[in-house]
This record gives structure tokens, C-alpha cells and sequence, in this order.
């Protein structure tokens, strides 16, 4: 009886073990490693800061992108797919949540794959953008409608 009762104490502290040490998915985006990440749209290194983006789908998997262009041509075809969705902000290099930036496209921005779309962290920043490259403000239903 002793020997079943260590027996079942074991397994459930195995099991205990397993369920409390198991990995918790992330719900924020990940730190970009420059000149290692690739593009998941175009297979490109993200070699320059300012332009990248990442996308975590319903399973949470992180996908990152070189240019908030491709970033959208991925959103653009799957957009239920994707509860997590960041763009680095143009001024910082940091990730900012997709819904929070102001995009300014402008032929002026040489971008990694030439889509001329940057993100912004606030419309104040977008404008001072627009002013200095003689772009204009774009929405992301803008973008999304034509596919970057």
C-alpha cells in the first residue's frame, strides 16, 4: 500500500513539475536580431533598423519582417491570423503596437524592399515625416486594401 502511495505521489509530482515549468506563450513581440532574422515574406536579413515588423499568430509563432510592406502583404492575406502585430517606430527602432502607428509612405523612403512605408509611434512624429519628405499619412485599411 505504501509502495502504490509513493508510487502515485511521484507520478503527480512529475506531472506537477511538468505543468508548472511548461514555457508560457509570449504575447509581446521578440527582440529583432539584425543580420540574422529573416524576412518571412521576402527571405531577406532585417539588416536595418526602423522598418521591420512582426506578426505572432493564433498558435503563437513570431514571424518577422524586413519591411512593414511585407508585414502587410502577410496581414493582408490572413488577417484573423494574427493577434499580435507590432512595427518598429521609424524615430526609435523600437516595436510599437500596429494599431497605435501612424504610417507615412513617401517615395523619399528608401525602404529594405522599396515599399516607401515606415511607421510611427504618434501622429506628430508622421507629420514631421511628411513635412520633411513630402510623403502623406496612410491608414492601415489604406494599406491593407492595397496590399502595401
Amino acid at each position: 500500500m505504501k509502495a502504490a502511495a509513493g508510487a502515485l505521489l511521484a507520478v503527480l509530482a512529475v506531472a506537477a513539475a511538468i505543468i508548472f515549468a511548461w514555457p508560457t506563450a509570449s504575447r509581446g513581440p521578440e527582440p529583432i536580431r539584425y543580420d540574422r532574422d529573416q524576412c518571412a515574406g521576402c527571405r531577406m536579413h532585417l539588416s536595418q533598423t526602423g522598418y521591420a515588423g512582426e506578426l505572432r499568430d493564433v498558435e503563437g509563432r513570431v514571424t518577422k519582417y524586413d519591411d512593414v510592406g511585407c508585414l502587410v502583404r502577410t496581414l493582408a492575406s490572413a488577417p484573423n491570423q494574427y493577434p499580435g502585430q507590432w512595427a518598429e517606430d521609424h524615430e526609435s527602432g523600437q516595436l510599437v503596437a500596429l494599431e497605435t502607428c501612424t504610417f507615412v509612405r513617401s517615395s523619399a523612403e528608401k525602404t529594405p524592399m522599396g515599399y516607401g512605408v515606415v511607421a510611427y509611434r504618434d501622429a506628430a512624429s508622421a507629420l514631421r515625416a511628411v513635412a520633411k519628405t513630402g510623403g502623406r499619412t496612410v491608414s492601415m485599411k489604406e494599406l491593407l486594401k492595397g496590399g502595401a
